[in-house]
């Protein structure tokens, strides 16, 4: 399986940014599945919210996804259903049709004012398997990809607004980063999701800066064993092309003795 990670920046517009995304289906054109990044069409604002744009969004994206034959997971976009809001990703296949969608469990400070979390992770049934959505800040939290894990997932997307700088984070973060030094958690985690759940770990990050965030990039794919194995090992546009080796995904879980079935949570194994 050929994934492209899809690094880029957010425009204004968001017909500008509808266009960029059609831009890199075509440079991906040959890979199984493309993935973009948190919000990488609209801002993240409950003032600014078009349904239709939502509608047109997701439409855009299914037609991209069937006229390039690939399978993709739609970054995340704010959508409003039974009057809450939601930050959600789809995943199409290669024929535009929708096969799941995940709604981002662990929000940050400014959604939490407007977004509802979702309850449940999303396991979703694929041509390559079991695939996962989780998004941003839930990398922080294991227990989302070990329930992914266990329900069977050998793939997972992360999609993410991971910022190096950002006004909204906490002055007790922002001072542990002098000028030159960037933040590792994302990384380590990524690295820490693919080995402790014997997954390929597909993490696409955003790229660029603004006067108010400064994102981190470092899009990469995690895997067990290994830890990270393909890295865009910069901030700026762009796209990781990587091949995800099967085979190496089937043997971890025997490899680390964590066999289906074998261990219980919190539960050591003999």
């Amino acid at each position: 399986m050929n994934v492209a990670i899809v690094q880029c920046k957010r425009e204004e517009s968001f017909e500008a940014n509808l266009s960029k995304a059609a831009s890199f289906f075509a440079e991906a054109k040959g890979c199984d599945c493309i993935v973009f990044p948190e919000y990488f069409l609209k801002k993240e604002e409950k003032r600014g919210y078009s349904h239709q744009a939502t509608t047109i969004a997701k439409e855009r994206f299914a037609s991209l996804c069937r006229l390039y034959r690939m399978h993709g997971v739609m970054g995340s976009i704010a959508e409003k259903r039974n009057s809450r809001f939601y930050n959600t990703s789809y995943l199409f296949d290669d024929k535009g049709n929708a096969l799941g969608r995940y709604d981002k469990i662990n929000l940050e400070r400014g959604e939490r004012e407007w977004i509802t979390p979702g309850r449940k992770v999303a396991c979703i049934s694929t041509r390559f398997g079991l695939a996962g959505i989780q998004i941003c800040r839930d990398l922080l939290y294991p227990q989302i990809t070990q329930d992914l894990a266990q329900k069977g997932a050998k793939l997972v997307f992360c999609p993410t607004r991971w910022c190096s700088y950002s006004a909204r984070y906490p002055k007790s973060y922002l001072t542990r980063f002098t000028e030159g030094t960037l933040p590792k958690e994302m990384q380590a985690l990524a690295e820490a999701r693919a080995i402790e759940s014997c997954c390929a770990f597909i993490l696409a990050n955003a790229a660029g800066e603004t006067p108010k965030e400064k994102l981190l990039g470092r899009s990469s794919v995690s895997m067990p064993f290994y830890g990270t194995v393909a890295i865009l090992n910069h901030n700026r546009e762009g796209i990781l092309a990587h091949a995800i080796d099967k085979k190496l995904l089937n043997s971890a879980s025997g490899a680390y003795g964590k066999e289906k079935g074998r261990e219980k949570r919190g539960v050591r194994s003999k």
